[in-house]
């Protein structure tokens, strides 16, 4: 999957910062400055929750599985649940600022498409550069930078 990704959003030279000169604005690169290419982890009572990004270069198209309608996303995500509940879904993310939320659609079965059957929406409040809250359903849970 990471390399079919990186066929579809990585371009020319492999060793420059993967946000460096791209068309997101100031508000999103400061996001994906603290959370593109690394793995988040929540843990509580036996379950725990991944969540991996990975930015895209610049803001990519990509459309939809069932209908062909375009969207623009940031990057991709997996998120991973292990415990009573496993599970481990990929995404394409894009950044709302305004809402301060971080949604996801899950990766069509042609790495060049989006589903509309598998979503996620997560609340963001960022704490520091290696701690981010998010909120998937009522509550916000403290995730923590795995390095």
């Amino acid at each position: 999957m990471m390399a079919a990704l990186c066929l579809i959003s990585c371009g020319g030279d492999d060793d420059e910062p993967i946000i460096t000169n791209s068309g997101f604005n100031a508000d999103i690169t400061r996001i994906l400055d603290v959370i593109d290419d690394h793995t988040w982890i929540y843990s509580e009572y036996g379950q725990t929750t991944e969540i991996s990004f990975l930015a895209f270069r610049n803001p990519e198209e990509i459309v939809s599985s069932l209908n062909g309608v375009p969207m623009t996303f940031h990057g991709w995500m997996k998120r991973v649940y292990s415990g009573t509940l496993s599970d481990e879904t990929e995404f394409y993310f894009y950044i709302d600022t305004k809402a301060k939320c971080i949604k996801g659609y899950g990766v069509g079965s042609d790495i060049k498409t989006y589903a509309l059957n598998a979503t996620c929406t997560y609340y963001y409040e960022i704490v520091d550069e290696k701690t981010i809250k998010l909120k998937d359903y009522s509550v916000y849970n403290i995730y923590k930078r795995k390095d």
